[in-house]
């Protein structure tokens, strides 16, 4: 006799089968992660100092707001996260887009900096640069 648990992972697995994740997936889901939660923890260390404010001034409505916003912020972010994470998700089998960077080539817009090169890696410099790449 089946659980309930059994019977649900069973249907569930019936509607949407699950996708083994590449590793370049997995690691992308990761970075979004640690990216989404420091950008979570940079909103409410921004708020906590007004609300620290409303809270020592005695401002219940100003108190009340800053809490609404932080928690706004914070289910925005989230969505956010999700939306990023369902877009990786969603390439299994497509190849993913890398810009490719080349140092030894001097930026004329950043002293010594890197140029960015085409997505396709064929080694051509984007745009009106392209006539620099030989200097």
């Amino acid at each position: 006799m089946k659980t309930a648990y059994e019977l649900a992972m069973e249907r569930l697995g019936k509607t949407s089968p699950a996708r083994a994740l590449t590793s370049e997936q997995k690691k992308a889901l990761g970075e979004l992660d640690a990216r989404y939660k420091a950008r979570i923890a940079e909103r409410e260390i921004a708020l906590q100092s007004a609300i620290a404010a409303a809270e020592a001034g005695g401002d219940l409505e100003a108190l009340e707001k800053t809490r609404e916003q932080l928690a706004t912020d914070r289910r925005k972010l989230q969505q956010e996260l999700e939306q990023k994470k369902e877009q990786i998700r969603q390439q299994a089998g497509r190849p993913a887009l890398i810009a490719y960077v080349v140092t030894e080539l001097p930026c004329p817009l950043r002293a010594g900096g890197p140029r960015l090169l085409d997505a396709g890696g064929m080694g051509t410099p984007r745009g009106h640069l392209a006539g620099l790449a030989s200097q």
